[in-house]
């Protein structure tokens, strides 16, 4: 396989952060026919790439960008330059991906704190399970939110501010 030049990855980078493929990505569990649609997209642009292609060049930017925001959160704003401007597609991808938990520190806490804080956010008592919410799989031609189960972004967005509040009454305690 070809390696990949900066403006197709951009191209793909462009074609993948569109609202509506990511709409169709959240949730979906088999999601070829989305990366289908990235292929031919990326065809109609000039770029001949199998959906396996574009497929692996995400998840292998997923990985390097994760890789680098985790490097970002552990230094100092001169080292945050010198990361950020090492990499060409940092920014493009923290437009996409920094505001997803999985790349956003939940909180940090003093490592001095003598409590066991994770007894307090991972606790039996609070309802719901949000990866109940999601249906394991997101049929082709349907929308996200027809392939979900019913309510589930809500049901997410409610899982999500009740465990920020679980949070925030941990950390006054702490």
């Amino acid at each position: 396989m070809a390696s990949w030049s900066k403006p197709e990855t951009f191209k793909l980078i462009e074609i993948w952060s569109d609202e509506a493929i990511q709409e169709q990505l959240e949730g979906c569990t088999r999601n070829k026919h989305v990366y289908e649609k990235i292929s031919k997209k990326m065809d109609e642009e000039g770029y001949q790439r199998k959906f396996e292609q574009c497929r692996e060049k995400i998840k292998k930017l997923k990985q390097e960008y994760k890789k680098i925001k985790d490097k970002v959160n552990k230094t100092g704003e001169e080292g945050k330059k010198k990361l950020i401007a090492g990499w060409d597609y940092y920014e493009s991808l923290d437009a996409i991906l920094g505001h997803r938990p999985s790349t956003e520190p939940a909180v940090v806490i003093d490592s001095g704190s003598q409590e066991n804080v994770s007894e307090h956010l991972f606790d039996d008592s609070a309802e719901g399970d949000s990866f109940s919410t999601l249906d394991s799989d997101c049929k082709q031609g349907l929308s996200p939110k027809e392939s979900l189960n019913s309510n589930s972004k809500e049901s997410t967005k409610k899982n999500r501010k009740r465990q920020a509040d679980i949070l925030q009454e941990t950390l006054k305690d702490i």
